[in-house]
């Protein structure tokens, strides 16, 4: 793979990680404080280096967990 194709994943990846908040939030206002909670700090350790891989997936474990309570 090249560059692009890497940047691309990436972005799409992101792109799919905002839309899941968006439609978590809409579908669950309440929950709004709580799921930009999970999104600032997945944002916070990928700008600091962090895997966005790794960040996203555990930012919507979390989420999906806060969900299920």
């Amino acid at each position: 793979m090249n560059t692009n194709q890497l940047n691309k994943m990436d972005d799409d990846m992101m792109d799919q990680f905002i839309f899941f908040c968006k439609k978590t939030i809409e579908e669950n206002p309440h929950l709004k404080e709580e799921v930009m909670g999970f999104f600032d700090l997945a944002m916070m350790e990928i700008e600091e280096g962090g895997s966005q891989d790794h960040e996203i997936e555990l930012a919507i474990n979390d989420i999906e967990e806060l969900l299920n309570e």
